[in-house]
């Protein structure tokens, strides 16, 4: 999923909030979130 997600979000068809919906989904980690936008997942 981690895949996926990194993917859309490089091509602008996944916001951060997206991203932040998909750690609360246990999709991927804070860790992964933080990986990909670069900044830290904050609830």
């Amino acid at each position: 999923m981690y895949d996926t997600l990194l993917r859309l979000y490089k091509t602008e068809k996944l916001t951060k909030q997206g991203l932040e919906k998909a750690v609360l989904r246990d999709w991927i980690t804070p860790e992964q979130y933080q990986g990909i936008t670069g900044e830290a997942y904050t609830e």
